[in-house]
This record gives C-alpha cells, sequence and structure tokens, in this order.
C-alpha cells in the first residue's frame, strides 16, 4: 500500500497523470514520470517493497530526463516559426486583391493606400484622438 491505495492503482494512476500532463503541455514534462511509473509498477507487479518502487521510480525517471531530454529537444526545438500574422489582407468586395505588409501596401495597393490615408485624415481632423 503506498497512501492508502494499493500501490498498482497508485503507479497506474502516476502512469495516467503523467501521460495526460505530456499530451496537454507537449513539453517533454510528464513522459519521463510515466516512464519511472511504468517500471515501479512492473516492479510493483513482482511484488518489489514500495521503497523499491519508489527507487526504480525517481532513478528511471531521472535517467530518462537527464539522458533523453536533450536528445528530444534537438528534435523538438520550438525554434520561430514562419506564420502569416504579419500579413493585411486587402479585400475588394470579396475577391482578394492584395496580401502583404503594411510597407508593401502602402507601395502597391491603391485601394490600402486609400484607406489608411482616410484614417490619416481622420485622425488629423479630431486632433489624434480615437473615437
Amino acid at each position: 500500500m503506498l497512501f492508502g491505495i494499493d500501490s498498482l492503482y497508485f503507479w497506474l494512476a502516476v502512469i495516467i497523470i503523467s501521460i495526460a500532463a505530456e499530451a496537454a503541455t507537449l513539453g517533454l514534462c510528464g513522459i519521463w514520470f510515466a516512464a519511472g511509473g511504468a517500471a515501479a509498477l512492473v516492479a510493483a507487479t513482482f511484488g518489489a517493497s514500495i521503497w523499491m518502487q519508489l527507487v526504480i521510480f525517481v532513478l528511471l525517471s531521472a535517467v530518462m530526463l537527464l539522458l533523453v531530454r536533450p536528445l528530444f529537444s534537438r528534435f523538438l526545438k520550438a525554434g520561430r516559426q514562419a506564420t502569416n500574422a504579419d500579413r493585411i489582407i486587402v479585400l475588394d468586395g470579396r475577391r482578394i486583391c492584395a496580401v502583404g505588409t503594411h510597407a508593401e501596401l502602402l507601395q502597391n495597393c491603391g485601394i490600402y493606400q486609400a484607406i489608411y490615408d482616410s484614417q490619416q485624415e481622420g485622425s488629423e481632423a479630431d486632433g489624434g484622438r480615437r473615437q
């Protein structure tokens, strides 16, 4: 028994919670504990003492974290990923007439230039205050 619970159920709960945490974050934070929990579950199945189960859990989780995490981190680098978040889409009715950054559209898109100029004139007319 571990914390008043049969140790098999305890380690099963550790595995499930660790996998759920990993699935929610994808930050390689729970998978190591799931592996340690699985090893402790196997030890509990073969009748290992509570202390032995805990030692196996802690040691295997630590070894997995220290040895395998750097390897996975290289493959799962959270580097900068290109998106279209810096792009503006200009519509003419229901038709897309231009896509680009603010600077590109000011140079190349008459509709965008007209919209921008009208907003600037409106802003100057009310003293720079937004309504």
